[in-house]
């Protein structure tokens, strides 16, 4: 009898552990993986479409934001739209003295690209910057961020000259469920219910003054990013220490780049045409540099790199599309303390690279 008691009061406790967990985690969650009505991503989107800057933001699909941006009005018509990884986020309406739209999002693939141009292909007359990352071109690449806006890519697809695919197309990566009971999720579930309880429902704010938050990265009103003092205040020598840690393989999104895959090469062409008619020849194609300390462990480790860009800037000139930039960052004229880490040049490097191009000469 008491081991009977004992039995049921443990499976009881136990039960009720399990489902307080999942309660915490489904009411907190951190991820938002269970936003149905993407509320976080729509709040940043009405702050940012009033001409307002997002501080603090943080664990929301910048992919969904991006969605959410492009269905509302913006403040200011933009006459660019930039599209990119991380690595393009600092193009700004201020560095090219012209209305940007900056819809880049990290770890972009060639999906995010056809996504990104599907979800803005009713709005004439654009003109546009695409930041082409090497990875967007390797099979291999474990970028799958884009199947949040996985419609968009299946949609987008007839614009690049491929069949659209079918309905059937898997657009979600059904993992949000397991997290429920995940001790991680768990954890920074119950940091989260702290922070909501101090600060209320979301951890971002907006803003109207244009200096850099200390220690939280910033959303500009045109999309572009302005990273906290603490990270973009490294110095040389504490950049060039972090790059050489990242730059033994693996390395970020190029792992067994081996050769370019056909697929991607196709699909990337056919949206760089598609782009250039919708933006009446203003398209520029963006290299993002590379660290000085990180692009030699690139060519080495990365076969597909030795002959890349060579591929890129052959195919694009055969097309009369611009190329501005280098994955080099010697041909970049980019500094070794141009940088704010391995991957990622700051906005001198950039705004060098794409104030001389003829598109946005030629659109004054």
């Amino acid at each position: 009898m008491f081991n009977t008691r004992f039995l049921i009061r443990a499976a009881g406790t136990t039960a009720f552990m399990v489902l307080a967990t999942a309660a915490v985690n489904l009411y907190v969650d951190p991820a938002k993986l269970f936003d149905w009505g993407h509320q976080y991503e729509r709040g940043m989107a009405k702050i940012l479409g009033q001409g307002k800057y997002v501080v603090g933001m943080s664990n929301y699909d910048e992919r969904i934001l991006q969605k959410m941006r492009t269905e509302e009005a913006p403040l200011t018509e933009p006459e660019w739209i930039v599209m990119g990884s991380s690595r393009s986020m600092q193009i700004s309406s201020d560095m090219l003295g012209k209305p940007v739209l900056n819809l880049s999002v990290s770890g972009a693939s060639i999906e995010d690209h056809v996504a990104i141009s599907q979800m803005v292909s009713g709005w004439p007359g654009k003109k546009f910057i695409v930041g082409a990352d090497p990875w967007i071109l390797n099979a291999n690449s474990d970028q799958d961020r884009w199947l949040s806006v996985c419609d968009d890519y299946r949609n987008g697809l007839e614009l690049v000259g491929l069949p659209k695919l079918s309905s059937g197309l898997r657009c979600s990566r059904n993992v949000r469920w397991r997290q429920l009971m995940n001790f991680e999720y768990s954890k920074t579930s119950a940091l989260g219910l702290l922070n909501r309880i101090r600060q209320g429902r979301f951890d971002y704010s907006e803003k109207t003054e244009t200096s850099p938050d200390p220690l939280r990265d910033t959303i500009r009103s045109d999309g572009s990013r302005m990273y906290n003092l603490k990270f973009a205040s490294r110095t040389p020598e504490e950049t060039s220490a972090y790059v050489k840690k990242r730059s033994q393989p693996p390395l970020y999104a190029l792992n067994k780049f081996e050769e370019i895959d056909e697929r991607y090469w196709t699909m990337f062409w056919g949206l760089m045409a598609h782009l250039k008619e919708k933006g009446k020849e203003n398209v520029v194609i963006y290299l993002p540099a590379y660290h000085p300390e990180m692009y030699p462990q690139l060519i080495r480790h990365v076969p597909a790199m030795q002959h890349l860009e060579e591929k890129i800037r052959a195919k694009a000139d055969s097309l009369g599309i611009e190329v501005r930039g280098s994955y080099d960052p010697a041909a970049a004229n980019c500094r070794q303390s141009e940088f704010y880490d391995d991957i990622h040049p700051r906005e001198p490097c950039i705004e060098r690279q794409l104030l001389s191009a003829k598109a946005l000469t030629r659109s004054k």
